[in-house]
């Protein structure tokens, strides 16, 4: 397994991982040992890594790499003009989850946190309660009569037009994930999650080596296809991606 699946799989084993100024190797040891060979390359070219969020870089190359960006909002707040954040939306096609990656900076504290959901209505929701809160901290701000008040009112405003609907993510990451539920020696069953619904799928060996019949009914009706795939993985996979073209 690359160094790449490997940080993608302890994020999803984990559920969650939050990295801030205060986080100590101790802490961070387990995570430290699946970066390893990418602290030495860094090492070796004279960078110096001092502590743990130093490594948020390794974490997010992986990311960026493994899944796509879908969403993004930031804002800065006028209470001190030092203070920003930032939330962004990632999914992730295999193994079909999103990652929510939260990031605050300012002059004292600096914190990164990544937050997987295995569905889109968490994840949305994770999104937009980070805005929400954003909004909290910059209309308390905009009632007090201080420096900065009104622009806080002003973005805490616009931010409301930034959240995000579970619609409009499922229109763009069309997750299709299947789960073979039954097993037997004349083929298998499927149950596959798709912006549709749960669809139902039997998939019938054939006398011809590595063949495979596939039969869908619920909701999209009647379908029969062909699928080639030398063993139940590889038949998973090859369902999904079939899905996904008489889905689009």
């Amino acid at each position: 397994m690359s160094i790449i699946d490997k940080i993608i799989e302890k994020l999803k084993e984990d559920g969650s991982l939050e990295v801030t100024s205060d986080t100590t190797f101790d802490e961070f040891k387990d995570w430290e040992k699946i970066l390893k060979p990418w602290i030495e390359e860094e090492e070796k070219k004279g960078t110096i890594l001092v502590r743990p969020l130093d490594y948020v870089d390794f974490i997010d190359k992986a990311i960026s790499e493994k899944c796509e960006k879908i969403e993004e909002s930031e804002t800065d707040f006028p209470a001190t003009w030092e203070g920003y954040s930032k939330v962004e939306l990632y999914y992730c096609k295999e193994p079909n989850i999103f990652i929510v990656r939260e990031l605050h900076n300012d002059s004292d504290f600096t914190g990164v946190k990544y937050t997987v959901h295995k569905s889109v209505e968490s994840a949305v929701r994770d999104y937009n309660g980070t805005i929400d809160s954003w909004i909290d901290t910059l209309l308390d701000h905009s009632r007090l009569e201080v420096r900065g008040a009104e622009e806080s009112e002003e973005r805490a405003k616009e931010l409301e037009h930034e959240k995000i609907s579970v619609e409009e993510i499922k229109k763009k990451v069309k997750p299709i994930f299947c789960v073979e539920t039954g097993r037997g020696t004349k083929g298998s069953v499927f149950v596959c999650d798709t912006p549709r619904g749960s669809i139902v799928l039997k998939a019938l060996k054939t006398r011809e080596p590595y063949k495979w019949d596939i039969f869908s009914e619920h909701p999209i009706g009647r379908y029969k296809t062909i699928i080639y795939a030398r063993n139940r993985r590889e038949l998973r996979k090859k369902i999904e991606e079939w899905l996904e073209r008489i889905l689009e």
